[in-house]
């Protein structure tokens, strides 16, 4: 079938930081319909490279705009872009390598409040801190100054001016953010000294400003400890024109302006005066601005409440780690935020599936025993930290991690049948190749099951974990009822539900059936708790040597009960295998806290993906060589796969395998690729 969607993209390769680019469609596949040819609804997604060279998805997806603005970590990295209208096909023109550039100009991008736990807020109460939050670029380890004023509007039976309230200085770091706190407290002070015992609400502005890479003034040295420094004496401002609102000149101000000179070329040369230079604050260096120019500023909102309560900051305090090069706030939540056995979620939903390979679980919303005994596996194992069984931030960053570190090759999974696309077309649902039992189901399952291919992920930990044994590939995938090996013997396992491997010992490719055996008992079933040929339900099931896997392991979900075998369960490719990250996730459904604690420590595990591929292409496993092996051993499937552990007899038949190469240069047989001697 032709190919249908984007066929091209165009767009920069090397965008500014900070910068919003847009990249477009340039071409269609002719097979795509016209009505198709609407860029409302096309997928554009971002992708990473990650340090084995390999991209992953960044969970950011954009449908109908190609419109990305790069942050200043983002200059450290190389990405993907790549727009479809279907799936993503991974390389070609429908694929642009962008690796972000930093900018020359100097900006604050934006600026949010935040509560004591990170989240953001514009409602707080007197008795709290605030966090001002200044995204930067290009502004790395210089100093921005964060002012917070009241908004004290006329009408509000208030004094008519607008007040400095206090005065901050923070850091950029290294990935662009800079953050200031604020007591609150301050604010009712500042009442109390004008007066008023019981002040109603307040409105606020926090405005940032940076200032021509030099340190500005402010009257609060000691930045860590804010009480210790004496409340500012408010300063009033005094009246604006209602029309001022064109953007300052760079020119020097006269001495008695409160508003500071813009640097030429700045960007606070092409913005309006901020709401505090409108208002007229004044700082309490009153000639601040004398060897200084304003360089870029940034304001944002809020209202302080009597009556609001305060955001209670988690138990365990905040302490500081070390994440990726750049200082980031971590804190334990003492176990108050952690998800655990008893609760219930579309989030532990994604954490059963995800780490199905440690013990093994079903695809539930549930956190059940044998989520907890999951968890502590993966905590014991991968994490290395101390096991409890409850799921925090740590916990969902190193599933992230996990997930990122082992990754699985779709094209080994896909049908070789040559005629569906990789995947059945979704055939035969309900109808049996007898009974009405999953095991005959001839439905051709959506793709095949995540909770599958996740556990191939533990599986590559454990034989890293073990060093005997790596993963070579997915022999055998998907299968439809094309399949020649469907056509030969019909059976339903691979339409879906079930992965063939083939493993490595330190020599390559390993067909013996004492390495299989070892590797199903020290890791299959071990750490992911798989069961022996179909005997028991809701469990990853193996096939024995003795039914029929011998120079392989096959294991499947076929004995899940239908409620985890909905279609949902299945995935085409790795972005839908992949999905959002668990951090994202959890904030998408509202466990901020949660993601903030990092109680227990983070991951510590040094294993990696030791895949090693066996590229030396031997002819005997080929179709033709299986062809061949079949007719010699009177076509008994089974006994077939044993001609390819080395040299076997088969009915009285001894054979030995070459490669292509090795038969010419022996040149004992001309016309066909095998060597029989016949005892």
């Amino acid at each position: 079938m032709s190919k249908r969607g984007v066929s091209k993209i165009s767009g920069n390769s090397s965008p500014k930081v900070g910068e919003a680019t847009t990249y477009s469609i340039t071409e269609w596949y002719p097979a795509t319909p016209s009505a198709q040819r609407n860029a409302s609804g096309v997928t554009w997604e971002l992708f990473k490279k990650r340090t084995n060279g390999s991209f992953t998805t960044t969970n950011i997806k954009k449908t109908g705009s190609g419109t990305f603005t790069f942050g200043e970590v983002a200059q450290r990295n190389t990405y993907r872009l790549e727009a479809y209208l279907y799936e993503p096909e991974g390389s070609g023109p429908t694929c642009i390598e962008i690796n972000p550039q930093p900018v020359a100009i100097p900006r604050i991008n934006k600026v949010e409040l935040q509560y004591v736990d990170d989240s953001p807020g514009t409602v707080f109460s007197y008795t709290e801190k605030m966090r001002a939050r200044a995204q930067c670029v290009n502004l790395a380890g210089q100093k921005l100054k964060f002012s917070l004023w009241e908004d004290d509007a006329a009408g509000d039976g208030h004094n008519a001016n607008n007040l400095l309230i206090e005065t901050k200085e923070a850091t950029v770091n290294s990935s662009g953010v800079a953050v200031a706190e604020f007591l609150l407290t301050r604010a009712l002070m500042q009442k109390a000294m004008q007066g008023e015992t019981d002040p109603q609400k307040l409105e606020f502005y926090v405005t940032v400003e940076y200032f021509s890479n030099r340190k500005h003034a402010t009257d609060n040295v000691n930045v860590n400890n804010p009480l210790s420094v004496p409340p500012t004496k408010p300063q009033p401002r005094p009246q604006q024109p209602s029309n001022n609102s064109q953007p300052a000149q760079p020119s020097q101000p006269s001495p008695n302006s409160n508003v500071p000179p813009r640097a030429q070329g700045s960007p606070a040369a092409e913005k309006p005066q901020s709401q505090k230079e409108e208002k007229g604050i004044v700082d309490t260096v009153t000639d601040w601005w004398n060897n200084l120019e304003l360089w870029d500023w940034g304001e944002s909102s809020g209202t302080i409440k009597p009556t609001q309560p305060p955001t209670q900051q988690p138990a365990g305090g905040r302490a500081v780690s070390v994440v990726e090069g750049s200082s980031v706030k971590i804190q334990n939540c003492g176990e108050k935020y952690c998800i655990k056995k008893g609760d219930k979620s579309e989030l532990i939903r994604e954490i059963n599936i995800r780490l199905a390979g440690f013990g093994g679980n079903v695809p539930t919303d549930e956190f059940t025993e044998r989520t907890e005994n999951m968890i502590k596996q993966f905590q014991k194992d991968y994490m290395k930290v101390p096991e409890n069984g409850k799921v925090c931030g740590n916990v969902l960053r190193a599933i992230d991690e996990f997930q990122n570190k082992f990754t699985i090759d779709f094209t080994e999974a896909k049908c070789k049948c040559g005629k569906c696309t990789g995947f059945g077309d979704g055939s035969n649902k309900g109808k049996y190749l007898k009974g009405n039992i999953e095991a005959y189901h001839k439905y051709e399952y959506p793709g095949i099951h995540r909770s599958l291919l996740s556990s191939l992920r533990s599986v590559k930990f454990y034989l890293s974990k073990d060093g005997r044994y790596s993963f070579n590939k997915i022999s055998s995938g998907y299968r439809c009822r094309f399949h020649a090996e469907y056509l030969k013997k019909p059976t339903t396992n691979h339409m879906g539900k079930a992965l063939d491997l083939h493993f490595n010992d330190k020599n390559g490719r390993t067909r013996e059936v004492s390495d299989m055996e070892t590797i199903r008992k020290d890791i299959f079933n071990k750490y992911l708790g798989a069961k022996w040929d179909w005997k028991e339900r809701s469990i990853f099931n193996l096939e024995s040597t003795r039914v029929g896997a011998t120079t392989w392991v096959h294991y499947d979900v076929r004995e899940f009960d239908s409620v985890y075998l909905e279609e949902k369960f299945f995935v085409k490719d790795i972005t839908s295998l992949n999905g959002k990250s668990m951090v994202a996730l959890a904030l998408e459904l509202g466990f901020t806290n949660t993601c903030s604690c990092m109680g227990g420590g983070t991951a510590k595990a040094k294993e990696k993906d030791t895949t090693k591929k066996d590229n030396k292409y031997k002819w005997s496993h080929s179709e033709f060589g299986n062809l061949i092996a079949m007719k010699e051993s009177n076509d008994n499937y089974n006994i077939c796969n044993q001609t390819k552990g080395g040299l076997k007899v088969i009915y009285n038949v001894k054979v030995t395998e070459f490669t292509i190469k090795e038969i010419q240069k022996n040149k004992r047989i001309e016309m066909f690729l095998l060597w029989v001697d016949i005892n």
